[in-house]
């Protein structure tokens, strides 16, 4: 009897290595090894059938131990590889959710580690240059954009002294036209890994925007300007006008006043 339940734990020992098959991304490892430990089982029953002399309630004894330990073995290990497979499909729908929202953003991230090595590359950075995530994980940062060489040592203090960094206005050519962007530095706290991430924003636009309002003003200006030197010069010319068109009424021979005038003047119109 207690060889019989040795040879039970023995058995449990050998189902508990098993669990390792719970990492797996499917069940049928699982169930395949269980029933190749329950046939088994099976037939290390007829085996002591034939070559012992136990008796009938030692045989229900050890069937019904044996059975017991392979079903709890086997529950335990498919309740773990329910629970880990549903902990890494969180994990999987929240890093798409966190891809989903970076890929989404209409600004450039880019984030490396310690030593400088992409392991973040969003739809926007392919614009760059052309190239796809998986063409540039775990390449340097400044082979792939050297564009940024001159910040490497901005860069490098970032993730040192966990202090955001930004410069406005950064000449940066593309593969397709010239830009200007700014550039902020932000690090990544996290003791074991470090690293940084780079947000590059497009601002040409605004600047060109920018430009055409700073036009527009000084075209408002000038116009202004424009109108005020008319006003002044309108009111000198106004009386002036005014001035001659009274010396033309004054000189007219058809007025009856101005004959008048002149005949008392001893002086005539003509």
């Amino acid at each position: 009897s207690i060889l019989i339940k040795l040879d039970t734990i023995v058995f449990i020992i050998g189902l508990m290595s098993a669990l390792p098959l719970m990492f797996l991304t499917t069940r049928k490892p699982i169930v395949f090894y269980f029933i190749f430990n329950f046939g088994i089982f099976i037939g290390f029953n007829y085996f002591l059938t034939m070559v012992t002399d136990l008796s009938v309630r030692e045989h229900v004894d050890y069937a019904l131990d044996n059975t017991i330990a392979l079903i709890f073995v086997f529950a335990v290990s498919y309740i773990l590889f329910t629970i880990h497979s549903k902990i890494l499909n969180s994990l999987k729908r929240f890093r798409l959710f966190l891809s989903n929202i970076i890929d989404s953003m209409p600004s450039i991230i880019i984030g490396i580690n310690s030593n400088y090595q992409i392991v973040m590359w969003n739809k926007e950075a392919v614009k760059i240059n052309g190239l796809y995530r998986d063409q540039v994980t775990h390449e340097s940062l400044f082979d792939i954009l050297p564009q940024l060489k001159n910040y490497k040592h901005s860069i490098k203090s970032v993730i040192e002294t966990n202090i955001t960094a930004k410069h406005h206005k950064v000449p940066f050519p593309s593969k397709d036209k010239n830009l200007t962007v700014d550039i902020t530095v932000y690090p990544l706290s996290h003791e074991e890994s470090g690293g940084a991430v780079i947000r590059i924003d497009d601002i040409s636009e605004r600047l060109q925007m920018e430009e055409v309002i700073v036009q527009s003003d000084k075209m408002l200006s000038i116009g202004g300007l424009a109108a005020g030197m008319a006003h002044e010069l309108n009111n000198p010319l106004a009386g002036m006008i005014q001035s001659a068109q009274v010396v033309n009424t004054r000189l007219a021979q058809n007025l009856p006043a101005n004959n008048k005038a002149a005949k008392e003047a001893d002086v005539t119109m003509g």
